[in-house]
């Protein structure tokens, strides 16, 4: 246990030193806003013993500047568990709102994954929805890409189109294991991102996703839009072996005064390798809706209900055990002063094998 505390200060220390080296060679050149988003987590799942292993601290940092056309965007997240340079992002403004990327990035599929980074502060609830969650979380569509990335904005009068075309190298599909946000169901396999700094490890292949978004109002929160993304998986147990992932989706974020509504439909297309020989082809559908309410500037409940269908012997759900095939969960977020949070909530999921109910209590802050 001590050793790992070491291991994890050693890696956490490595991270925060490259956020910290950039931002000062860059400093005194280029405008830059730095974040630090921290939290203090304690989960426990009904049946389970509770310890400290339950309550975890961790740290997601935020680097973000300009210098003439020249623009970069890193982010680092650390906990005793995982340690990862999460984004990594070296681009050029070709135009007031058109931009160029390379690196490590956000794959832009959906609303929440697009809106929402690592740090917890940033989302009205303490989890993300199951079908937007990170891959070691129980996600199911990859987090990131390594590759190129276009994005931008179109004006149109008070409203504005957002648009992004990514390809890069996507996922792998790994044995056990996971990184932040981990989920606590039955035991499988999970999406593993490219690891820029250590791009010798695992075996990755490509794919890319195309994204547009309607914003009819630039002052409102409210947007609508839709996605599709092709993936092309490899696997650690069998590297010839490749699992073809196409998804199709929409999606809405509803703003009306204290009344939030988020949603998102998906349609994948899976393609897995058959111990039987050849390929498994299949489908299913997945979505979520979360209902929130500001009560006053401080207290905002929220209820969130997601589910799978048409699932049913789906050889890609039944190799990511941590996924929650349907999840509801109940919560309240209490914004104790500026810029810090307290949030509880409750989540009854059930998976592939089992059920089992999650209760979540965590403390979030963005600084400064």
């Amino acid at each position: 246990m001590i050793s790992q505390t070491y291991q994890w200060r050693g890696k956490t220390l490595k991270l925060t030193s490259v956020v910290l080296f950039s931002m000062f060679s860059v400093a005194a050149h280029a405008d830059v806003d730095f974040l630090a988003f921290t939290e203090v987590r304690a989960d426990h799942v009904e049946g389970a013993n509770f310890s400290e292993k339950n309550i975890k601290p961790s740290i997601d940092l935020f680097l973000s500047g300009e210098f003439e056309h020249a623009i970069f965007l890193i982010e680092a997240f650390g906990s005793e568990d995982v340690q990862h340079a999460e984004r990594f992002q070296l681009g050029l403004k070709v135009a007031e709102s058109s931009r160029i990327w390379l690196g490590r990035y956000h794959n832009p599929f959906g609303y929440w994954h697009t809106e929402y980074h690592h740090g917890n502060y940033l989302q009205t609830s303490i989890s993300r929805p199951g079908l937007v969650d990170f891959g070691g979380g129980g996600g199911i569509v990859p987090s990131h890409f390594t590759g190129g990335l276009v994005e931008g904005e179109i004006d149109q009068g008070e409203s504005v189109w957002h648009y992004s075309l990514a390809a890069g190298m996507t996922s792998q599909l790994t044995t056990g294991g996971g990184h932040h946000g981990g989920g606590t169901g039955a035991a499988g396999s999970s999406l593993t991102d490219f690891d820029v700094f250590n791009p010798k490890a695992g075996n990755h292949d490509y794919g890319y996703t195309a994204r547009l978004a309607y914003q009819p109002n630039l002052l409102d929160e409210t947007q609508f839009g839709a996605f599709i993304s092709h993936n092309t998986i490899k696997t650690d147990d069998s590297p010839k072996d490749e699992i073809t992932l196409d998804v199709a989706g929409i999606f809405v974020n509803y703003q009306q005064e204290q009344l939030r509504l988020i949603g998102e439909v998906y349609y994948f297309n899976t393609e897995v390798p058959s111990h039987h020989g050849g390929d498994q082809d299949d489908d299913f559908i997945a979505a979520y809706v979360q209902a929130e309410y500001a009560v006053n500037n401080k207290w905002t409940p929220y209820i969130n209900y997601g589910d799978t269908f048409s699932n049913d012997g789906n050889e890609y759900l039944e190799l990511l055990g941590n996924y929650a095939e349907k999840a509801t969960t109940v919560g309240v977020r209490w914004d104790v002063f500026d810029h810090h949070a307290l949030k509880l909530e409750f989540t009854q999921r059930e998976f592939e094998h089992e059920h089992n109910g999650r209760w979540l209590l965590n403390w979030s802050a963005v600084w400064p």
